[in-house]
């Protein structure tokens, strides 16, 4: 019924997800046990720190930025040929699991940097083989930066660009000599300010943070491993050919593989130097690669079956029924 119902194009649908968001966001904050707003713990993180800084505020912002990577994931999806017509299932998924993630969480630098993975996804599916990327590669790389700034477990997403470029163009070094400069404005600028500022000992991007998911706790989830398999069986039909498939559908593909492979490097990253990392830091790649595999739910017996029952076990999880 949803998977049907979201795979429809019905721009209606659009108006749904702050409904979703709005109505998750108010039962997660009555419901769930009372969590601890963190303090801040990466240098960044003061920026968005405020007082007083109550649940029903974080939960304002919070409705505001989910709401925007929502509809920004599925215009990015619906742009990129992804499917034959319009739909609306990616953007469900994000309002579900971006709003879940974050009152789990509860750190708005996490939030942020979400949003701006999502921007920098939504530029990076233009680049494809035309003539002017400049604009479109520009706009990518520096949410790129700025994400990996504010939340440096996103350090993996650094050479996303430069491998998109590779995998979809011809090689062209005037191109990757400028997505590497515009990688580093952000992070010039935060010297400049801490500088400017007297705050040269916050110019570390990186400390302790309670993030953290023990991975003993992980890998006894039930959740993790459905997860798993939803994951493995998109990725399976993510490399099938389509009939109709066309050579922008093939660089979506391969954007969105990418940015896979990115929170995969993110995460060796953190466990090589013995920063703490959080799965939660998946959730971009997930939507939209179990999305793709969703949205063509016709072609496999086994997808609705597994998007039912893993919904079903997301939400027993957001309700803290099941670890």
């Amino acid at each position: 019924m949803i998977l049907r119902y979201f795979t429809q194009n019905h721009r209606g649908l659009l108006f749904f997800f702050p409904v979703l968001i709005g109505l998750l966001s108010i039962a997660l904050t009555y419901f769930l046990p009372p969590h601890p707003i963190l303090t801040p713990q990466y240098a960044s993180e003061y920026l968005f720190h405020f007082s007083p800084y109550s649940i029903w505020t974080y939960t304002f912002i919070l409705f505001i930025i989910v709401t925007a990577c929502a509809a920004i994931v599925n215009a990015a999806f619906n742009n990129s040929e992804l499917y034959f017509q319009p739909s609306f299932l990616v953007g469900f998924l994000s309002a579900v699991i971006f709003t879940i993630s974050s009152f789990k969480l509860q750190s708005l630098s996490w939030v942020i940097a979400q949003l701006c993975l999502t921007l920098s996804l939504f530029f990076s599916l233009q680049i494809q083989n035309q003539k002017r990327i400049y604009p479109a590669l520009f706009s990518a790389q520096i949410f790129i930066g700025i994400s990996i700034c504010i939340y440096p477990q996103n350090i993996g997403f650094a050479i996303a660009l430069n491998t998109i470029l590779l995998t979809n163009r011809s090689f062209s070094l005037k191109e990757s000599l400028f997505s590497i400069i515009i990688l580093i404005i952000p992070l010039i600028y935060w010297l400049s300010f801490c500088y400017l500022n007297d705050r040269m000992e916050e110019w570390f991007f990186w400390s302790k943070t309670h993030h953290v998911q023990p991975l003993q706790s992980i890998f006894s989830s039930m959740l993790f491993w459905i997860s798993s398999v939803c994951l493995m069986s998109a990725l399976v039909g993510i490399f099938k050919k389509e009939n109709r498939q066309t050579n922008k559908t093939q660089q979506a593909k391969n954007t969105l593989l990418i940015f896979l492979f990115s929170s995969i490097l993110s995460g060796v990253i953190c466990w090589s130097i013995q920063e703490p990392f959080t799965f939660y830091n998946f959730n971009l790649p997930f939507i939209v690669i179990v999305g793709y595999y969703w949205t063509h739910y016709r072609v496999s017996l086994m997808a609705p079956f597994l998007f039912y029952f893993w919904l079903l076990m997301y939400f027993l999880f957001a309700f803290e029924v099941i670890q």
